[in-house]
């Protein structure tokens, strides 16, 4: 009942509310046809759920706040709120989708960057306790399009909230026509054995 807030009238608290519930129950794709058959509700006419979607005013970051609310009175006294940050993206062909842009195929191979139409979106997580080992709590999710994707800054020593866990490169060996040939000898050497 605490979302009730985010929402501008009673009525389409409920719609929400009933399609939320809906998600629980649904089998197969999460479309919103698929919502509306999961809560029993498709001989009635399907406009106006489409039309939270697309048009009602409501912001999906205040449907989080008891969420947050509830994860901050879980922690004890003095904990640090640990956070998970996980995103993905969603094929897409639509060009008038919100968000939908290039993104890297996840699946494409390491020498061959595969580009896609995708929508990213990008899921925030508090870690919990519960029990002997932190659980994940949803606390946040938003898509993500080109022009909202923050740029890296670098930081260096001083202003490094977490010098521990800065990225360490190691440098890629050198190749040369030695090292080359060696590794061409040792495998025939292997070739040769198996034969």
């Amino acid at each position: 009942m605490e979302c009730r807030d985010a929402f501008r009238q009673h009525r389409t608290w409920e719609r929400a509310r009933r399609l939320g519930l809906s998600q629980l129950a649904c089998l197969g794709r999460h479309t919103v046809a698929g919502l509306i058959c999961a809560g029993g509700r498709q001989a009635d006419d399907w406009s106006a759920d489409y039309r939270l979607f697309a048009r009602d005013e409501w912001d999906a970051n205040d449907l989080f706040v008891p969420v947050v609310r509830g994860t901050l009175h879980m922690l004890p006294d003095n904990a640090p709120l640990v956070t998970a940050l996980d995103d993905t993206s969603l094929r897409k062909t639509g060009r008038k989708i919100p968000g939908v842009g290039y993104r890297r195929d996840p699946m494409s191979p390491p020498f061959h960057v595969n580009l896609v139409p995708g929508q990213r979106f990008v899921q925030l997580s508090a870690m919990v306790p519960a029990g002997e080992a932190p659980s994940p709590a949803p606390c946040g999710s938003t898509t993500q399009s080109r022009q909202q994707t923050p740029l890296r800054r670098q930081r260096t020593g001083a202003d490094d909230p977490y010098p521990q866990v800065a990225e360490t490169k190691r440098p890629r060996p050198r190749l040369n026509a030695e090292t080359v040939a060696e590794t061409q000898e040792r495998n025939m050497g292997i070739r040769d054995r198996t034969a």
